[in-house]
């Protein structure tokens, strides 16, 4: 008999089973449910063959430029449900932006293939008084056939109109690109979307640039951003993204 308030030879033994084999049990769920996420840690620079600086955004204290030898770069793989190759996808960033790897906002695939996003620290582009908010790339990937069907198939465009598409090559890399406008509560949320098929998964990028009604400002307080310059900096980014895969050995 089990005395749950004691323990016992038989608790000790039931306790290393199980410390011993969640591991493997939560491998086998991310394996059914078709990416299994091998973190790796961010790489703390990177090389371009361009010398010259590559990112720079105003903050509250001035402008910061980055040489190509600063900004961060991260990097993840994962498997592919069944027998295949290890998918890695990697980008570069500002080393002061904010990376979130947990729930992170602003991708537009079906929900939950989100992995990751980076965004303007919170003094950027304070200077002059605006009514900027924030701006993110978002990272998102999706598996199976209904995602391949539907991965061109791009969010409705600004103000509800159809989504024009447009092809364009980002790291040596077709991908198809579209733009679309959230509004609610006073609040901008404008996005560009690229995406790819790249064997059997759908990768998109989203670059959003989330700023303020300038109608909810008291006149003569704030300015309107001029949001080119944080989609610059989330273009210089979203140049550096990358997918790759390589065989499991």
């Amino acid at each position: 008999m089990i005395e749950f308030n004691k323990v016992t030879k038989l608790s000790r033994i039931l306790a290393i089973i199980v410390m011993v084999g969640l591991p493997f049990w939560g491998f086998y769920i991310g394996y059914e449910y078709g990416l299994v996420q091998v973190p790796t840690a961010p790489v703390a620079s990177y090389a371009l063959t361009n010398a010259a600086p590559v990112m720079s955004y105003q903050t509250a204290s001035g402008s910061i430029v980055y040489a190509p030898f600063e900004p961060k770069t991260y990097s993840t793989s994962f498997y592919s449900k069944g027998v295949g190759p290890l998918y890695s996808y990697s980008f570069s960033y500002p080393r002061d932006f904010d990376l979130r790897t947990q729930d992170p906002a602003g991708g537009f695939l079906a929900a939950g293939t989100s992995q990751v996003s980076v965004a303007t620290p919170r003094d950027a582009f304070q200077d002059p008084k605006s009514n900027f908010g924030e701006a993110y790339m978002t990272v998102s990937v999706a598996s199976g056939a209904a995602a391949l069907a539907d991965c061109y198939n791009m969010p409705s465009g600004a103000r509800g109109n159809a989504a024009a598409t447009s092809t364009v090559t980002v790291n040596g890399r077709q991908f198809v690109s579209s733009a679309t406008t959230g509004v609610g509560a006073g609040q901008i949320y404008d996005s560009r979307i690229y995406r790819t098929i790249f064997n059997n998964f759908c990768f998109e990028a989203a670059l959003t640039v989330h700023t303020g009604n300038i109608g909810m400002y008291t006149p003569g307080t704030v300015i309107q951003f001029d949001e080119s310059k944080a989609f610059g900096v989330l273009n210089t980014i979203l140049d550096s993204f990358n997918i790759s895969t390589s065989t499991v050995q």
